[in-house]
């Protein structure tokens, strides 16, 4: 038993030397493989990297959007001019919803006003009928009729030129007059001079007694008479150059006044012509549907002539007839917009198409809004492949408006840098 316990107590001993003094070549391999799985873990981390993904709504479209028209009232149809399907042209109309107006008649000014240059001197004269139909149109479309024959009136007639013609006919024999008086006022002075010195001769003999007094007062009669025709004659040539000066002064009053009249029929004429045309483009705008580009109409409802609509309902989408690429539109939130670059890579998945059977569209990013809409959306352009091919190789069939999921691809980042900047939030926190 005594020595049982002192083998045990042995053991023990070199056992605690072991366990306090492990070997060094365990140590060294352990601390080698500890490090070498560090180094292995942060090469790993600097060679592998992966881009943020930001996912976005998308919308399929061409760089010729589909024109889309809404009613703007709620009414019935008056005429429907196409088919479902047909193939229209720019500025052809689709249909017209009742109204107070008749169609030809307005189209029929609208045509008239378009050819109609306006401008202050009337070259060419436009005729405007008066038996018309145009419903609200009616109270500018008379004020333009009767404006227009004002001014054509006042062009043609010309009643200033008259008035100034009289004038200056006025003016030149108050001249004339004025001349001759001028001409007597010098014979007056000449005879008043001769007047005077047989006067004076006079009184001298009258004083000497050679001249009788009868003789002598008759002499003085006499200058008194050449001097009151002489200060007659000047007021007469006062007068004159007076009626002269309002001659000449309502010259000016004729030259201005025309000026202002004719300004002011103008400036009428331009308001009444502009003022009818945007009342024709607010009719076209509430009652009319037309095609704003070359391409085919489809119906968004059965339509059929008196059928009511209501309003804001799409009634037409034209889809353009020609194309050159397709596009997608895609409504990103505010979060992660800034890590969005043009030239980054975009994967489109389509509602219509699952992306497990079908794969995704590829596209890249051409522009990107500088402000978002109301709803802090920002939108984004992104540029697809003239042949809608799908990652897996299957062509898609392009209808207007396909709706889908995006998915943005950022610029790679390493696994090594995410943990560093890991780490610098926790710090900053």
């Amino acid at each position: 038993m005594v020595k049982k316990s002192r083998n045990l107590e042995l053991r023990s001993e070199e056992i605690k030397d072991i366990l306090t003094q492990p070997p060094s070549l365990l140590i060294r391999t352990g601390n080698g493989i500890f490090l070498f799985t560090l180094l292995l873990l942060f090469s790993l981390s600097w060679i592998f990297k992966y881009p943020d993904i930001i996912a976005t709504e998308a919308l399929i479209t061409t760089d010729i959007p589909p024109q889309t028209e809404f009613a703007k009232y709620s009414g019935s149809f008056d005429t429907i001019f196409v088919n479902n399907f047909q193939a229209v042209n720019k500025n052809q109309i689709l249909a017209i919803l009742e109204n107070s107006a008749d169609t030809q008649d307005v189209l029929f000014i609208k045509k008239i006003l378009e050819n109609y240059e306006i401008k202050p001197e009337l070259d060419i004269s436009i005729k405007l009928p008066n038996l018309l139909l145009l419903g609200e149109l009616e109270t500018s479309y008379t004020a333009f009729k009767e404006n227009y024959l004002i001014y054509e009136l006042n062009y043609t007639l010309n009643p200033q030129l008259n008035k100034s013609q009289a004038n200056k006919i006025s003016t030149n024999e108050l001249r004339a007059r004025l001349s001759n008086l001028e001409s007597q006022k010098d014979l007056g002075i000449s005879e008043m001079e001769i007047s005077t010195n047989n006067f004076e001769r006079m009184k001298l003999l009258y004083q000497k007694g050679v001249l009788s007094k009868s003789e002598f007062e008759k002499q003085e009669l006499e200058i008194i008479r050449v001097e009151n025709k002489l200060k007659s004659l000047i007021n007469t040539i006062s007068s004159t150059r007076e009626a002269l000066g309002l001659a000449l002064n309502n010259a000016s009053e004729l030259f201005i006044n025309k000026i202002e009249t004719k300004q002011k029929l103008y400036n009428n004429l331009v308001q009444s012509y502009t003022r009818l045309r945007k009342e024709i483009r607010d009719w076209e705008n509430n009652y009319v549907f037309k095609s704003k580009i070359d391409g085919t109409v489809a119906f968004n409802g059965f339509w059929d002539k008196n059928q009511t609509v209501k309003q804001g309902e799409l009634i037409f989408t034209v889809i353009p007839k020609t194309s050159l690429s397709y596009i997608s539109k895609l409504k990103t939130p505010a979060k992660n917009f800034g890590k969005i670059k043009i030239g980054q890579k975009v994967n489109i998945g389509l509602d219509s198409y699952p992306q497990n059977e079908f794969g995704v569209l590829e596209g890249i990013i051409s522009n990107v809004s500088l402000v978002p809409d109301e709803q802090n959306n920002y939108w984004i352009d992104v540029n697809l492949e003239d042949k809608l091919v799908t990652s897996y190789g299957k062509e898609i069939k392009f209808n207007q408006n396909m709706t889908g999921s995006a998915e943005i691809i950022t610029e790679d980042l390493r696994l090594a840098h995410r943990f560093l900047n890991r780490l610098k939030g926790l710090y900053k926190q």
